[in-house]
């Protein structure tokens, strides 16, 4: 029996996109109407969309769940959980930057204009989508954004600013990643 609550938490997940279908459809036509995408609200009926239906080459590119919603939550809840206690482990233990070299972490105005403009443009652009399109603010690229923007707006110390920049630089891997594989 499933648990409720993450039976809760995986049909909010859905309802980010539920017209994806639980798995990809097949690679090749089998019966001659395999869906690609349910309906607008996750619906098998007149609202669907047929692969046969598709531009030649794009059944390739159909988006499915892949993997449960349910997982996603239960995958994000202890990536999370796990990734906040190997940070309070190192704390205490990273090198502290020298406050003489503080200056050198504050960006320039040039990146803090830039940063505005395109974090609020984005936000501007996902609050006016689809509802729940802001969620996607959790994306890799995204993301970087946001720690850019912490960066560039939010009081924080030298040691923070300094420890922001060292997860930027290796996290920067996983916005490439997610650009040259979709």
């Amino acid at each position: 029996m499933a648990n409720p609550m993450l039976s809760l938490a995986g049909e909010l997940v859905k309802s980010i996109n539920s017209s994806l279908l639980a798995s990809p459809p097949p690679s090749t036509e089998q019966t001659g109407n395999d869906v690609c995408y349910l309906g607008p609200n996750g619906e098998d009926g007149d609202h669907v969309v047929y692969c046969k239906d598709l531009p030649e080459g794009l059944r390739a590119m159909v988006g499915s769940w892949y993997l449960e919603p349910e997982r996603h939550v239960v995958e994000c809840i202890a990536f999370v959980t796990i990734s906040c206690l190997i940070i309070i482990g190192l704390l205490p233990r990273l090198s502290q930057y020298p406050k003489s070299n503080a200056a050198k972490l504050t960006p320039p105005l040039s990146i803090k204009v830039t940063t505005f403009i395109i974090y609020v443009c984005q936000l501007i652009y996902k609050l006016n989508g689809y509802p729940g399109k802001v969620l996607f603010m959790a994306m890799p690229c995204n993301v970087l954004w946001t720690m850019w923007f912490s960066l560039c707006f939010l009081p924080m110390s030298v040691q923070t600013m300094h420890i922001m920049y060292q997860l930027i630089v290796p996290y920067t891997s996983l916005a490439i990643v997610a650009v040259a594989t979709p």
